[in-house]
């Protein structure tokens, strides 16, 4: 399975949508900033939104924690649910 790299926004639609599980499904495993984490988790359960404590709870449940920037392996970068880019530089 390929391994991807996402922002934000691909996290917060499939949590609003309870599609988390395509993430699993499509994909080996998904990189994401610490700075990602702390925008959609984080900030999220702060401002009330339940879509991020769906996030936090399906993130621990696949063991997925937040990738150093610096480690990330040449990936492909996911910006949106429906479109997948080479990313083989990017974070370096």
């Amino acid at each position: 399975m390929l391994d991807v790299i996402t922002n934000a926004g691909p996290l917060m639609a499939l949590a609003k949508l309870n599609l988390l599980h395509l993430l699993k499904d499509l994909y080996g495993r998904v990189h994401f900033a610490r700075s990602v984490y702390d925008e959609v988790v984080v900030q999220g359960i702060r401002q009330g939104f339940e879509d991020a404590h769906v996030l936090q709870q399906f993130l621990h449940q696949e063991g997925w924690e937040p990738t150093v920037i610096a480690d990330m392996p040449p990936l492909y970068l996911l910006n949106n649910p429906g479109r997948v880019n080479c990313a083989p530089c990017q974070g370096r």
